[in-house]
């Protein structure tokens, strides 16, 4: 059994690589680094059972009862570090424990509220080719850029094609119609067009979350994604945000949800970090 010095060497799984996902942090960096930014992740996500399960592991290990959470992370990494050195602990006494109970404690949503109206649709063309579409919505762009970003909707029967401008002309001329294919166009042209920006892109699904995990993944092998607020029509599906933030490297996807929903913050709370949750009104 193999002995470690540090606490990221100690406690560092597959798990606490999602809480960087679910919160957009990096996952590479020294053993410190992934710490700090562990810290930043658990401060978002208050009540969820990976940052449960870490402050577990620092009481049930070390006898810490300070959270793992920004202002406490160098006095936690100096104790840890000091005990191990006194009593060294192998990953397997870390991965031995489990997360407490949830808290009778109840979670909020934030109390911020973002406007459907900062995040306009893309406005309908009748171009006939894609060279003149992209012309026109690039000259919409400059002339009216979004205040916060574009919103995007996949339908309920969405399946990712791969595309082309090829294909995208005959789709708009009528010799080969694929809405799936048009799809898979415009958001490849909204990637493109927000990536020097920091405007959002409202992605509304009501499609399978694997079909918008494979979209991600798609158009993230050409470009770098804008950061998503994913708003799907079945709240229940939250729980496959962290598929969709697994799809393509350095994801920055949060979940929207709208103002008056039906929502039980506490099994929200367990699913995605609580604190990046945005509220549509």
């Amino acid at each position: 059994m193999s002995t470690v010095t540090n606490l990221t060497e100690l406690w560092h799984d597959s798990e606490k690589d999602d809480a960087l996902l679910l919160t957009a942090k990096p996952t590479e960096g020294s053993d410190y680094a992934r710490f700090c930014n562990l810290c930043d992740a658990f401060a978002e996500m208050p009540f969820h059972p990976i940052r449960r399960r870490a402050e577990k592991q620092l009481r049930s290990l070390f006898s810490c009862e300070l959270p793992p959470l920004p202002e406490n992370r160098e006095t936690i990494w100096r104790l840890t570090a000091e005990r191990l050195l006194l009593r060294p602990l192998a990953k397997e006494d870390a991965d031995a424990v489990r997360a407490d109970e949830p808290s009778a404690d109840l979670p909020s949503l934030p109390n911020d509220r973002e406007r459907f109206s900062d995040y306009p649709a893309l406005p309908e063309t009748f171009a006939r080719t894609y060279a003149e579409w992209e012309k026109e919505q690039a000259k919409q762009f400059a002339e009216r850029p979004p205040k916060q970003g574009v919103l995007f909707a996949l339908a309920s029967g969405f399946h990712v094609r791969k595309t082309s401008r090829y294909h995208a002309d005959r789709h708009l001329s009528g010799e080969e119609t694929n809405s799936d294919v048009w799809t898979v166009q415009i958001f490849r042209f909204l990637a493109y067009a927000l990536q020097k920006t920091d405007k959002k892109i409202l992605l509304r699904t009501s499609c399978d979350p694997p079909e918008i995990a494979n979209l991600l993944a798609l158009i993230a092998s050409e470009v770098e994604i804008t950061p998503v607020l994913w708003m799907p029509e079945r709240i229940t599906e939250a729980e496959r945000l962290i598929d969709l933030c697994r799809a393509y490297p350095n994801p920055d996807v949060s979940l929207a949800v709208r103002d008056g929903e039906p929502i039980d913050p506490c099994r929200l709370a367990a699913t995605v970090p609580i604190g990046r949750v945005r509220v549509f009104r």
